[in-house]
């Protein structure tokens, strides 16, 4: 007798054993939580936009906000976000030895409908 509960091309899966502290590629990524945090960073420290004279003054301001973060609690959680992140640490790969490549270098050529092919896709051109 068929199972009403199971449809005919239905595939019996596992419980996944996968945990949202796993690092690494077989983790399952926290990044909503992540993005969320950044989200607050934001809110608190750049609205509005602080006024400085120089990127060396607001990096300082950065680094003054960021410090003083380690010891913010994220809702009713029992440790700080620097107790959080010191656990965590150590799980973290190292950063790599030469910096991302953050662009590409393209010479498009204008074909006869003004339009430039940059990959992945064909820019219209404006003239004048």
């Amino acid at each position: 007798m068929r199972n009403p509960t199971v449809g005919p091309r239905s595939v019996p899966t596992t419980t996944s054993t996968r945990s949202t502290a796993d690092p690494g590629i077989e983790g399952t990524h926290e990044k909503g939580g992540v993005e969320k945090q950044i989200g607050w960073f934001r809110r608190n420290h750049f609205i509005p936009i602080p006024e400085v004279e120089s990127i060396d003054e607001l990096n300082e301001l950065v680094d003054a906000w960021d410090i003083a973060d380690e010891q913010r609690r994220i809702g009713a959680r029992p440790r700080t976000i620097g107790e959080l992140f010191a656990a965590e640490k150590p799980l973290l790969k190292p950063l790599p030895d030469e910096p991302p490549e953050t662009g590409r270098w393209f010479t498009p050529r204008v074909d006869k409908f003004p339009r430039s092919p940059c990959a992945p896709t064909i820019t219209r051109c404006r003239s004048g």
